[in-house]
């Protein structure tokens, strides 16, 4: 089985060489992983170039789409190899990662996409939150999604394309969330879409929350306008991910804290106040406890009150993301880049 290893790279020079070494010491040839470097004004391309790994170097920043289609092109990837696996810059592979996809792909032929699960690296307690996101997201939703056949999004820093199928989707700039284009696209096509749990990435989530807002409001613009590109809320000939998807989308956008929160202050009794509060204490802290276990990391669970508040910053952002798209429709494309430490 042959699989190409596809790096974008735009000033990556903190993170990419650790990124490359972890790829190598989970038995990735250098000769098959690939990275195209879009213009970077720093290290980056000579310390690609010091890794003995392939190297695009383009002249001018195009952009994360135009720098993907320019290195698939030129190297001919699709044309010399089985799959394709896609990776951050600022992700390292887990030392069983390719090994645990190949099982899966020998044992399941005809999927055409495999997902893998992220993990946040150790750091603030912005990554302790990511960490709770990412194990709620991926242990519940991710399975459930996967067994129902309704993946949305499969995480740029840990997919895994079947060549075949790459080669009919489009990869574009027109929205901010480039990786559920191309999910979707794979909906569309009506291919099997696979979530394999114990192939795990370790990515460099943002260390500060205005790090942390930055990137969340480009992931939900460019989640609203993927919906808006495929026209996921139009009624007609819906697939099971598009019910999936809405239900989902209405469900954050209708029922949140800033929905529920004024009339259940007007109404609400005072036990009524304590019981509600005493319940999602106790959600969270479940879930947090359960992202602990799963995730080895402690700080998960006593960072809790650390972060719990931001959940109320994520459902304004999330409204607002939404009336920018479709009530105002303003084409916010503004790519905000993670400060890497």
């Amino acid at each position: 089985m042959r699989i190409a290893v596809l790096v974008p790279a735009h000033n990556e020079a903190v993170v990419i060489e650790a990124t490359l070494g972890a790829l190598m010491e989970a038995g990735r040839n250098p000769a098959d992983i690939y990275v195209v470097d879009d213009a970077s004004t720093d290290d980056t391309p000579r310390i690609v170039a010091r890794c003995g790994v392939n190297l695009l170097a383009l002249t001018k920043n195009g952009g994360k789409s135009a720098a993907l289609n320019a290195a698939i092109a030129h190297f001919s990837i699709c044309d010399r190899y089985d799959y394709v696996a896609f990776l951050d810059a600022d992700t390292e592979v887990d030392l069983q990662y390719f090994a645990v996809l190949e099982d899966a792909a020998l044992r399941q032929p005809e999927v055409s996409l495999f997902l893998g699960q992220v993990r946040s690296k150790v750091g603030t307690y912005i990554t302790a939150l990511r960490t709770f996101e990412y194990t709620i997201g991926h242990d519940l939703y991710k399975m459930g999604q996967s067994k129902q056949g309704t993946v949305f999004v499969a995480p740029g820093c840990a997919s895994l394309y079947r060549s075949d199928v790459l080669r009919c989707l489009t990869y574009t700039s027109d929205t901010l969330a480039e990786d559920m284009d191309l999910t979707m696209q794979v909906q569309r096509l009506r291919k099997k879409i696979v979530y394999v749990q114990e192939a795990m990435v370790y990515t460099q989530d943002p260390a500060t929350l205005k790090g942390y807002i930055k990137q969340v409001l480009r992931w939900q613009r460019g989640g609203w306008q993927v919906v808006k590109k495929h026209h996921v809320l139009l009624l007609g000939n819906w697939q099971k991910v598009d019910v999936m998807l809405c239900l989902m989308l209405l469900d954050a956008l209708l029922i949140n804290r800033w929905t529920i929160l004024p009339p259940l202050l007007f109404f609400a009794t005072q036990k009524m106040l304590i019981a509600c509060g005493v319940f999602e204490a106790g959600f969270f802290v479940t879930m947090a406890l359960y992202a602990w276990i799963k995730s080895g990391r402690a700080d998960v669970f006593y960072k809790l009150p650390t972060y719990f508040w931001v959940f109320y910053i994520l459902q304004l952002t999330y409204i607002w993301s939404f009336v920018e798209v479709f009530v105002l429709r303003r084409s916010v494309m503004h790519w905000t880049r993670v400060q890497r430490y």
